[in-house]
């Protein structure tokens, strides 16, 4: 569909951006449903439809937030201009974009978004969970368990082999007379067999992670969930 510049008088089509002949931004532009939100009121709803935790992550939409680390895009009411900005931890401003171009500045916030969630997802995935203390004291009452049994198991070998050598010794020290019996020993033991008593597995053992990310994006990358986010893992002293 075709409309006219309000600045210059020229026809354009209603999905242009801006004016192909004067350059003005395009105040009636008709947007293409993509899934990425282009506004700041789409941004605020995409960040809380995947659980993105703003306030840990330092994100302030649609706020002239002034103190330290910061990250957030407003409007501002006299210019009119969209400011995308990143206050570092001393509270200097840097600006990413000012202008009128509300979809651009968006895009500056969400690319960010996306850069700083993978980190946290990478940092996450590296990261072992928390021990758990009650499989630890199960371990511990197991292992417990396993030595008596050992002890008692020696103690019967031991008994055992007392009354075995007296009923081959007589009072003398001789030997009594047993049938089949030969003087050349020969001790074989087969420890095909022998086993361990306790598993080499160790819970604080971790197999490797992969802290590669998937490069097909999509929505579901997005969501976050309930963890805790590192804000103190971001390097507030850059401009972006």
């Amino acid at each position: 569909m075709k409309i006219k510049c309000e600045y210059c008088g020229s026809f354009i089509d209603d999905t242009d951006e801006k004016c192909q002949f004067c350059g003005a931004v395009n105040s009636h532009l008709v947007r293409k449903a993509t899934g990425i939100p282009e506004t700041i009121e789409e941004l605020i709803a995409f960040a809380k439809e995947h659980n993105l935790p703003l306030k840990e992550m330092r994100y302030f939409l649609n706020e002239n937030y002034t103190g330290p680390k910061a990250i957030g895009i407003y409007k501002d009411e006299e210019t009119e201009n969209f400011i995308v900005y990143k206050n570092k931890t001393d509270g200097t401003r840097a600006v990413r974009y000012e202008g009128k171009d509300e979809k651009y500045a968006v895009n500056e916030i969400y690319q960010k978004m996306k850069t700083d969630l993978i980190k946290q997802k990478e940092h996450k995935a590296q990261s072992p969970p928390p021990r758990n203390n009650n499989n630890q004291k199960n371990s511990g009452g197991l292992t417990n368990i396993l030595v008596w049994v050992m002890i008692i198991i020696v103690i019967i070998v031991i008994l055992g082999g007392k009354r075995a050598c007296g009923s081959l010794f007589n009072s003398s020290g001789a030997y009594d007379s047993v049938p089949g019996y030969s003087s050349g020993y020969d001790y074989d033991y087969d420890d095909s067999d022998s086993g361990s008593w306790w598993s080499s597995d160790d819970d604080d053992s971790w197999s490797n992670y992969n802290s590669s990310w998937n490069d097909n994006w999509n929505s579901s990358n997005w969501d976050w969930g309930s963890n805790s986010w590192n804000s103190g893992g971001s390097n507030w002293n850059s401009n972006w």
